[in-house]
């Protein structure tokens, strides 16, 4: 079988880690040929976890994969997809040039910071001829999986409101690092222009699995977003977005400041004849179906996932080998959806009005 020789653009995102734990462990069917991390905006202070030069040195110790100088150097190993884990507003300028010369990438989410540049990354695919899968975390989560496939198969009824917020977190720093607010501040995902921020970070999950389950573009959004415990950062630690979709509505939160939800972080999707309760720290989903009703909730066990296709790294290489589609949260049309979502929600948070989400026809310049 096909040996695909894979190449790495960017590592400001720690999840670069997993993608690329997940193809190595296919050590029969790739070869990693170039690593190249763009000089960030604001040099780190920091070498502590989840640090970019110490995903660069993790990754190059892994693979054995020679760590270049340019983008241009990694194009010239001749790759067939490339992994992109760069900061959220530098997707578009390294996504699209490696789409459109017909190499296949993988993104990990959120696709981009506007829905300009989302488009921008959708036209150079097709110019291109080239694949572009996001990744999502929640995509691996199997009670998400189920959720959805009770949904579809009418198990509530019309969905008609979903609420999603993200488990516990005190921000991209709070896992057993200790960070000053000085040498946060100059960490990207604190940085506004960089698409740093809790809403990019963590409302986007919920944009992601609306706009899949409701199977539908959403129409219009309302944001809020706050900054409560990082007033040095120039980004965002609260967010929330209320979305209004064809025949439903979609409330997401994005948080680096709750300790505890204290509830499931969802999804949780009302239909006209009951309630689903999902969570991604849970292996069953539960069903109300009585009005009123006292007796405990139907309990459905988690769908295991496919077989051959249990983890990104083989479903790019499922999907590159057969020429499948991928799941469609990693697909263009969930995404492009997810970033109607996202985008009208932030644009809405500083003008303080409702806004309607983009579209292509109106999308010119990028």
């Amino acid at each position: 079988m096909k040996q695909y020789k894979i190449g790495v653009v960017g590592f400001a995102h720690m999840h670069i880690t997993h993608l690329v734990d997940t193809l190595f462990e296919l050590a029969d069917r790739v070869v990693f040929t170039g690593l190249y991390d763009p000089a960030p905006a604001v040099a780190t202070l920091t070498d502590q976890g989840g640090n970019r030069h110490r995903n660069v040195a993790k990754i190059a110790e892994q693979t054995g994969a020679p760590v270049l100088d340019s983008i241009e150097a990694v194009l010239g190993t001749q790759p067939d997809l490339v992994v992109v884990c760069s900061e959220n507003a530098r997707h578009a300028e390294i996504c699209s040039q490696i789409l459109l010369r017909g190499i296949h990438v993988l993104v990990e989410k959120p696709m981009a910071p506007t829905m300009q540049q989302a488009y921008a990354m959708a036209r150079a695919a097709q110019l291109g001829g080239a694949r572009l899968f996001i990744n999502w975390p929640s995509t691996w989560m199997p009670v998400v999986r189920t959720a959805e496939r009770l949904v579809r198969e009418g198990r509530i009824g019309k969905p008609f409101r979903f609420h999603y917020r993200n488990y516990s977190s005190l921000g991209p720093f709070s896992y057993g690092q200790t960070l000053t607010d000085r040498e946060k501040s100059v960490e990207w995902w604190h940085q506004d222009f960089t698409g740093g921020g809790a809403t990019m970070d963590y409302c986007c999950y919920g944009a992601c699995l609306a706009r899949w389950m409701l199977d539908s573009d959403p129409i219009a959004a309302y944001g809020v977003r706050a900054n409560f415990a990082h007033q040095f950062s120039s980004g965002d630690d609260y967010g929330t977005i209320t979305a209004q979709f064809p025949e439903a509505v979609a409330i997401v939160e994005g948080s680096w400041t709750t300790v505890h939800p204290g509830v499931p972080n969802g999804p949780i999707i009302s239909g006209l004849e009951g309630t689903l309760v999902a969570d991604t720290d849970a292996d069953e989903v539960r069903l109300f179906n009585q009005y009123h009703g006292k007796d405990a909730p139907e309990a459905v066990a988690a769908d295991p996932l496919p077989e051959g296709r249990e983890t990104i790294g083989k479903e790019v290489i499922h999907c590159l080998d057969t020429g499948d589609a991928p799941h469609p949260t990693l697909d263009l049309p969930v995404n492009l959806g997810a970033m109607m979502l996202l985008d009208a929600g932030i644009r809405s948070a500083k003008s303080g009005m409702r806004e309607q989400t983009g579209s292509a026809v109106y999308t010119i310049g990028e």
